[in-house]
């Protein structure tokens, strides 16, 4: 699975601007069916249990349809 981390920034019109950091092949969790494999990915790729202040992440889930 491919994983993007991006950040907001304000652009040079003061408008807030959808910056890519990296892209992150994460083959640690195949799918997210349960509130435990969310953490592990977000503890994995963005540490979030290590960081000092409260955050708010947006998850935004590709769902392909298997046939």
């Amino acid at each position: 699975m491919i994983i993007e981390k991006a950040n907001v920034v304000l652009g040079d019109n003061h408008k807030a601007t959808l910056i890519k950091e990296k892209e992150i092949e994460y083959l640690s969790v195949d799918k997210f069916n349960t509130p435990e494999k969310i953490v592990q990915v977000l503890n994995d790729i963005f540490m979030i249990h290590k960081h000092a202040e409260e955050y708010v992440y947006l998850i935004c889930l590709q769902i392909c349809s298997e046939q």
